[in-house]
């Protein structure tokens, strides 16, 4: 938990605390791409990618993009239902832990408002 607390508030510090990036830009900037867009993907993808196993770039940020929808639409769940459903956008081998990272990195990159709930 301290190290996802930790990667959370580096990924906060890198990135700005602003959202909205575009899944599409996960590699490179393109002209239509902010520079904040693809700082904060590969401030996000430096996180989830020493915990996730070999999955693209382009559908782990999609991943962290859906993770924030869902806490938009429901941001008091418990913690398990959070887990369970970034476990299912996923792989069904993924550990609570690899899903952990993933939702506060995402929060902290793709969602900053919600960083006093996320897990």
């Amino acid at each position: 938990m301290r190290r996802l607390v930790a990667a959370a508030i580096a990924l906060a510090a890198i990135t700005g605390c602003s959202a909205n990036a575009n899944a599409t830009q996960a590699h490179t900037p393109t002209a239509s791409a902010t520079v904040s867009d693809y700082t904060r993907n590969q401030a996000f993808l430096k996180v989830v990618k020493t915990d996730t196993r070999d999955l693209p770039d382009v559908a782990l940020v999609e991943v962290g993009h859906i993770i924030c929808k869902q806490i938009a639409r429901d941001p008091k769940p418990d913690i398990a239902t959070w887990v369970d459903e970034v476990k299912a956008l996923v792989a069904t081998d993924f550990t609570g832990h690899q899903a952990g990272v993933m939702i506060g990195a995402a929060t902290a990159a793709y969602c900053p408002q919600y960083a006093h709930i996320a897990p």
